[in-house]
């Protein structure tokens, strides 16, 4: 997929593979319906988001196929993520990445 002659999904090429790749994981999660896969991506990563139904109500399922991490949220747990400012996330990136200095900065 293009936007303004860029690749927006570079980071999931292959959405096909990296969907087979997935597995029916679905019984072990207790999922009982999915919705179907996008991909979302840059040329740092690439993040698969489907919305998925369980005994427990909904929740969206995320998968980091080059990292095989996977997170299913629900409604109350995106409300948190979508209440973070940036400077919390870059936080996070700092932290995950281990790039995080605030031991040196401060005093």
């Amino acid at each position: 997929m293009t936007h303004n002659g860029t690749t927006t999904d570079q980071g999931v090429s292959g959405l096909e593979e990296a969907v087979e790749q997935i597995g029916d994981e679905s019984a072990a999660e207790g999922i009982i319906e999915v919705g179907e896969w996008i991909g979302i991506g840059n040329e740092f990563t690439g993040v698969l988001v489907r919305k998925v139904w369980t005994r427990n109500g909904e929740r969206l399922e995320l998968h980091v196929p080059a990292k095989k991490y996977t997170a299913m949220l629900d409604a109350m747990q995106l409300e948190i993520v979508a209440a973070q400012d940036p400077q919390q996330f870059s936080w996070l990136f700092q932290k995950k990445l281990g790039s995080d200095d605030s031991s040196t900065s401060g005093s």
